[in-house]
Order: C-alpha cells, then sequence, then structure tokens
C-alpha cells in the first residue's frame, strides 16, 4: 500500500496519530516534528494490541519515490534499513524525511497478507477462491488490477506453489463455476471466447507507478502487464502486447444467466 504522510493510511489507526488526522500543511508538519507526539506514536506502536493494521515493522516499509534528487539513494530502500545506516529510530527516519519533502515522500507499506508461506497455504487450499476486494476502491493506494497475471507468474512460475495450468483453472473455470456463471471459463465448444495469450515465461505485472488521469488530474497507482500478447472478449480482440487498443471495440457483455 502506498501513501505519503499528508495522507498515511496505515498508520492512522493509533490514538496517538489522531490529532494529526485534521491538520493539513504548516500545523501538521509542526506536529510530525514534535518530539511528544512521536514519543507516543512509538509508545504506542511497541504496546501489544488486538488488531491495528501497522505494528511497527519497519522492515516492511520502504521509500518508493522521494521528490528531491539528494535523497534518490534512498528510494527502494526500507525504513529499517536507513534506521540503522543512520543510528536513528525509524519512526524519526521516516518523519524527518517526509518532513523534509513536504510530506510528498512516497511510501509503500506490506501490511495484510504479507507473510508468504501462509498466503501460499491460503492459495493452495480446494477451498479458497482466487480473488480481490474492494471493487477498486483506494486507488492512491494500492492497486489489484494486475492479481491473475501476479497468480501465475509469482505464485505458479517463480515460487512453485502451484502449476501454471492450476492457476490457470483457479483464475478461469474454477470462478465461473462458483458464481455460476453459463457458458464461460473453459476453451469448450459453444462458450464465450474470453482469451488471453500470455508467454509463461515472463507473464506477470509490472511495479505499480503512479499517473495522474482522474478528473482534476488526481492520482491514482498503475500497473502495466507483463508478457501478455492479446486478449479477446467474447472473440473479439480488445487488447494486444502494448495493452488495451485505443479505439477497443465494446465487446463486452452484461452476464444475466447463471446456473445457479
Amino acid at each position: 500500500m502506498e501513501f505519503t504522510l499528508a495522507s498515511p493510511y496505515p498508520v492512522e489507526g493509533p490514538a496517538s496519530w489522531q490529532p494529526a488526522l485534521s491538520l493539513k500543511g504548516a500545523a501538521l508538519e509542526a506536529l510530525l516534528a514534535n518530539p511528544q507526539f512521536r514519543e507516543r506514536v512509538r509508545a504506542e506502536l511497541a504496546a501489544p494490541a488486538t488488531f491495528r493494521l501497522f505494528n511497527g515493522e519497519w522492515e516492511k516499509v520502504h521509500v518508493v519515490q522521494v521528490s528531491q534528487e539528494r535523497h534518490r539513494e534512498l528510494e527502494q530502500k526500507s525504513i529499517a534499513e536507513l534506521a540503522r545506516r543512520s543510528a536513528k529510530d525509524p519512526l524519526d527516519v521516516m518523519l524527518d524525511l517526509a518532513l523534509d519533502e513536504d510530506l510528498t515522500t512516497i511510501f509503500t507499506a506490506q501490511l495484510l497478507n504479507s507473510d508468504e508461506e501462509a498466503v501460499g497455504r491460503l492459495l493452495t487450499h480446494p477451498h479458497s477462491p482466487v480473488s480481490l476486494s474492494d471493487a477498486g476502491a483506494h486507488l492512491t493506494f494500492f492497486n489489484d488490477a494486475g492479481f491473475g497475471l501476479h497468480l501465475m507468474g509469482h505464485w505458479a512460475r517463480d515460487r512453485g506453489v502451484m502449476s501454471l495450468p492450476e492457476a490457470v483453472r483457479r483464475l478461469t473455470s474454477q470462478s465461473a463455476g462458483i458464481f455460476g456463471i453459463a457458458d464461460r471459463g473453459l476453451l469448450r465448444e459453444g462458450f464465450a471466447a474470453d482469451l488471453l495469450l500470455f508467454d509463461p515465461a515472463t507473464v506477470g505485472r509490472a511495479k505499480a507507478r503512479r499517473v495522474h488521469d482522474l478528473p482534476g488530474g488526481a492520482a491514482r497507482l498503475h500497473t502495466d502487464a507483463l508478457g501478455v500478447h492479446g486478449v479477446w472478449v467474447n472473440g473479439t480482440k480488445v487488447a494486444g502486447v502494448h495493452g488495451v487498443f485505443e479505439r477497443a471495440p465494446l465487446a463486452g457483455e452484461l452476464l444475466t444467466r447463471f446456473t445457479h
């Protein structure tokens, strides 16, 4: 999940952070620089909690993008690593860097389901469907659009938790069967020709990047497809190796027939 300290969703849960939620600009920066505020946040993160989105796991927080060239070498490094290098507390490292860049520094945090061994067991459970949630919300924090490509590239090819054919089945016929979607999910005569042509050696998703194409120039995260050579919807090609066609035909249709 990507964030800036101007809107730091991962760390907004602790009670000690609540005074910052209503502040912006200079007032917010003054609070983030306050030693007493920092000490309260530090103490709360160190205390046990029944549930908290972020628990001070600084090795899972990385600098994604800086706005000042003199900080460029900090990109892609974890806050834990930067704290060790500078002999500073991790919270101070993150806040000091953000303040030095007027809260424009972009960080990323691995939060839910960040234990890959555990996630691998979840993915291979016979009653665990592969899907995603939030219906496209939180576009400034993360982008899950490439979850299917990630399953085939990262989990099947690279980590080997399942075969590539099994990954394809999970994304197609298993999902169609669970939701009762008629005449889809298999390469079978009479079924809709919803097809993906990909290279097994390179299929995956690229690193998320920030684009500004929402109304008013607002930002969102975008993930490019890797190893994809074509997409067909109902037998009509709508995308190629360079992505969705600029004038892609509207070949989709509303699904109204279900088997259960």
